[in-house]
């Protein structure tokens, strides 16, 4: 017998969210890419290192083409780059009543999947906790933070399947928070690769601080454009996480040092890209994003993608 409750993504954050689904409600499922891990998670389950407590937990482990029924909510936790790559895959295990709730970095994912499923509930969720990704389905917290998701009719009972494991907020505008979070990942992700340092360089470089604020700003004059109106100024955002960070790998950088693909253009990407729209120059972020892709595919040429 399946879950009523599906996660898409079995890397650190979607781990952290079927733990909690799984700790609410005894039964959680995951969809993994990799087929060929069917077997191994389902024999060791899943582990997460959470509060200095190491567990493991059993879900119900499936590929897409595994998997032949609809859920009550689908927990949306990939990489915003992989999104479009399953979307017909989704579709498939979509009906009427299924909740969808996205929990990826970046802009541009929520859109497609409210576009994509025009007739579901559709909600975004922010998360600031941090994760560091050991292997499939096995996940070390790193920071206690929050998730910010957006109200809405089921948004309770959203918030009923995380908590009390994790701390949930419920806000009637997800969109400034989305885009704050944005902001700040687009100030500290790609510096780090440039720099190929943990988040304190932010702090202790006076270049690549310069660099991030910059970006930051930028990016400010995008989202004021658009009428978007953010929870706190995102320039101080910035510090203070980088601060609270600063000896985290930001998850860029681990994606680069993995030899995998990186959010970039759902990050910076998207500041341009609005900035696009809306005839706003954005320099900094685009080269930002040349030089993480950049810096990506060379890696990924000489290396290849990592197994995990």
């Amino acid at each position: 017998m399946s879950s009523d409750v599906l996660v898409v993504g079995a890397g650190a954050i979607g781990t952290l969210i079927a733990y909690a689904v799984y700790t609410s409600t005894g039964s959680v499922d995951i969809v993994v890419r990799d087929e060929s891990r069917l077997t191994e998670l389902s024999n060791r389950g899943c582990r997460i290192s959470l509060l200095g407590r190491e567990e493991t937990f059993q879900p119900r482990v499936y590929s897409w083409e595994s998997l032949e029924m609809s859920y009550r909510v689908v927990f949306i936790c990939s990489k915003a780059y992989d999104v479009p790559n399953f979307i017909d895959d989704l579709g498939r295990i979509v009906d009427s009543s299924t909740v969808l709730v996205s929990i990826q970095n970046g802009i541009g994912t929520l859109e497609l999947l409210k576009k994509s499923f025009p007739d579901n509930n559709v909600y975004g969720a922010v998360i600031s906790y941090g994760a560091v990704k050991k292997g499939l389905c096995d996940s070390l917290v790193t920071g206690i933070g929050n998730i910010i998701l957006e109200s809405g009719d089921v948004s309770d009972y959203i918030k009923s399947l995380l908590s009390p494991t994790l701390n949930v907020e419920v806000v009637d505008h997800i969109d400034s928070f989305r885009w704050l979070k944005t902001l700040v990942n687009a100030g500290i992700n790609p510096v780090t690769v440039l720099f190929n340092e943990r988040n304190r360089v932010i702090l202790e470089n006076r270049w690549a601080r310069e660099l991030a604020v910059m970006a930051v700003k930028e990016g400010s004059k995008v989202v004021q454009s658009l009428g978007i109106e953010l929870p706190s100024d995102p320039v101080d955002t910035m510090l203070e996480i980088a601060g609270k960070t600063r000896d985290n790998y930001s998850s860029m950088l681990q994606d680069v040092m993995r030899g995998s693909e990186t959010e970039i253009d759902y990050i910076n990407g998207a500041i341009v890209k609005y900035g696009e729209k809306l005839k706003i120059s954005t320099p900094i972020n685009r080269f930002l994003v040349l030089a993480v892709r950049g810096l990506s595919e060379w890696r990924r040429s000489r290396s290849g993608p990592s197994s995990i």
